[in-house]
């Protein structure tokens, strides 16, 4: 089993060991899960799975709160489905004392797809039945005729997490320059249908989890972190500064007069190209405080070093370290800005009553949301830029067209949806 380490895996100790089988606790998004890999021979006796279904209810109870997902072999052959349930066993069969311990933690069998010789051999149970199982598409292994590799999607309904993408917090991901060619023919390449095929819940994180495979194998990353000059340094400033440098260090050993003249002569130039590139930033600054006023204020922020919000406000005398009763203050601030006017809405004829089953969006009103979105580099809690959809709007307009309609049809606005970033 192979895990991130920004997953902070570790291996979970129980005291059954006639059992092939290994269990890995991972915390991922504030949320504790327990994976198990399982191989149980064929035609072994009722006793492995009573250790098994014994190991299992051990970690239930040290482990209460955590999403469980046992996956593994579990060699019996007269599992079925049956009226949207999988059977494990018979009645007074082998393996129904695992059975009953899938009972009694409410776990549910996802896999759907048996192998090519249409029976279930390869299992995947989870405490969440939001869980997607599917073929995978790039295996460790080759396929065989009794086993199949299969890609496991937990959805979380609750918020985005993408943040564990990437290893390290000093990587980040430098959509610039991906090769949104290669990432558009991925995209091409899927099969959206379970887009309007699937819940909604169960479509939308099949989506990302589409979406975000695609940014790890065509999006590289670069290192997080500011450069060692300022942003108004030009390039040939920084050559200057460099080479300045250099011609110090070999004044320093040599002490020769013709070394410090390189040096003087050098150090010269960085003072004039310096106050060059000052002026002309300062002249551009100026020029777009009314036209882009953020730029302006990230000017502001990186004078101060910070773009945190101090712990402490205060306002008309009244000082708070609470988030809400700033908000407040804020409220008062700008209370006092603005003119207090009554507004008379114009009349507007609105049924009494509309028929969602009425309304959809199409695939030009999509592509058209898509083109009016500001370009930009930056983020929102989904972690996808408005850049690259605008770069994949021809892949990814259809499937986001039947994600919303799915939506309208389920009468469901997706959780996920009403998350934001605030600047």
């Amino acid at each position: 089993m192979l895990v991130r380490d920004s997953l902070s895996p570790r291996l979970v100790v129980n005291n059954t060991h006639v059992v092939e089988h290994l269990f890995v606790c991972i915390n991922w998004c504030s949320k504790s899960y327990i994976l198990g890999g399982t191989y149980i021979p064929p035609n072994s006796p009722d006793t492995i799975y009573e250790s098994h279904a014994r190991a299992v209810e051990e970690l239930y109870y040290e482990h209460p709160d955590a999403l469980f997902l046992l996956c593994g072999d579990y060699n019996l052959p007269g599992g079925r489905w049956a009226d949207e349930r999988f059977v494990l066993c018979e009645p007074g069969n082998v393996g129904e004392c695992f059975s009953e311990c899938c009972d009694f933690m409410e776990l549910s069998q996802m896999n759907r797809l048996p192998n090519s010789r249409g029976i279930f051999l390869d299992l995947i149970f989870s405490s969440d039945n939001k869980v997607l199982v599917d073929y995978a598409g790039d295996t460790l292994l080759e396929n065989s005729v009794h086993h199949f590799g299969y890609s496991i999607v937990i959805p979380r309904s609750d918020h985005f997490c993408v943040s564990d993408l990437t290893d390290s917090d000093s990587l980040t991901y430098d959509f610039k320059n991906c090769n949104y060619t290669e990432l558009n023919n991925y995209f091409h390449s899927v099969d959206w249908s379970f887009c309007s095929s699937f819940d909604i819940d169960r479509a939308v994180a099949y989506f990302y989890h589409v979406v975000y495979n695609g940014i790890e194998m065509f999006v590289p990353k670069r290192v997080r972190g500011r450069g060692t000059f300022p942003h108004w340094f030009s390039k040939e400033l920084k050559i200057l500064i460099k080479r300045k440098k250099k011609a110090h260090a070999r004044f320093k050993a040599s002490n020769l007069p013709d070394d410090y003249e390189v040096f003087r002569d050098l150090r010269n130039q960085c003072k004039i190209e310096s106050r060059k590139c000052f002026d002309t930033y300062c002249l551009f600054l100026e020029s777009r405080i009314r036209s882009d006023p953020k730029f302006f204020w990230k000017h502001i922020s990186r004078l101060k070093g910070t773009t945190n919000l101090p712990d402490k406000m205060s306002f008309s005398g009244v000082e708070s370290s609470n988030s809400g009763e700033i908000c407040e203050l804020f409220a008062q601030f700008f209370g006092e800005v603005f003119i207090h006017e009554e507004i008379v809405p114009p009349p507007v004829d609105i049924p009494e009553t509309v028929d969602f089953n009425t309304l959809s969006f199409s695939l030009a009103e999509v592509f058209d949301g898509i083109s009016g979105l500001k370009c930009t580099y930056s983020c929102g809690p989904d972690s996808i830029p408005s850049f690259l959809l605008k770069q994949c709007i021809f892949s990814l307009s259809a499937p986001l067209c039947d994600l919303f309609n799915n939506s309208l049809k389920e009468f469901v606005y997706h959780l996920l949806y009403l998350s934001s970033s605030i600047s």
